[in-house]
């Protein structure tokens, strides 16, 4: 049998010298504090039979990093989710890469991440508007323009951090948005 020492690598962690990893951020600031009462959890009895064991040895742990993407932590970002009755979906516009939010199949306006804020599109027939691929694919000069402008670098692991938050605040996740030729 072949064995091997153990790593400090966990299945599915990053290694950090392939991928550049943001340092961690801020901590946050206490608005208010509110009193909580406490209360006891009821004790419940249960025989336990003594089982025996071997002894064994306590293992090291290394805790890794978490990674928290800036737009987390950037509230021009996250003011979209306030944004109730202009989005109800979020995305990632594939090229350039960057977030896009809008409502509904046909909507009247999307908005954009560029990297500092929300670049507002209009459809251009808002009595018959058309559907997201076609309303972003005449804007697409400005918008890569704007993101290059702000330095923005879309990671493919904020990807799914962006799904998860979107769904936190009601959005449904639309995945990629091709727009059309």
């Amino acid at each position: 049998m072949l064995f091997r020492s153990p790593t400090s690598y966990v299945v599915g962690s990053v290694n950090p010298y392939t991928i550049a990893i943001t340092p961690y951020a801020d901590a946050a600031q206490i608005s208010s504090t509110r009193q909580v009462q406490i209360v006891p959890f009821r004790q419940q009895t249960i025989q336990a039979q003594a089982v025996p064991c071997a002894p064994v040895a306590a293992q090291p742990v290394a805790l890794s990093p978490t990674y928290v993407p800036d737009w987390v932590m950037n509230s021009n970002f996250t003011m979209v989710s306030s944004w109730k009755s202009f989005v109800d979906r979020v995305g990632i516009l594939e090229n350039p890469r960057t977030p896009i939010a809008w409502k509904g199949d046909r909507p009247k306006v999307l908005f954009v991440w560029t990297g500092r804020s929300w670049y507002e599109i209009k459809a251009r027939t808002p009595d018959n508007p058309e559907n997201p691929a076609e309303t972003i694919k005449e804007h697409l000069y400005s918008i890569t323009r704007m993101v290059k402008n702000n330095n923005l670098r879309w990671n493919d692991v904020d990807t799914p951090i962006l799904a998860n938050q979107a769904t936190v605040w009601g959005f449904l996740w639309m995945g990629r948005l091709v727009p059309a030729n």
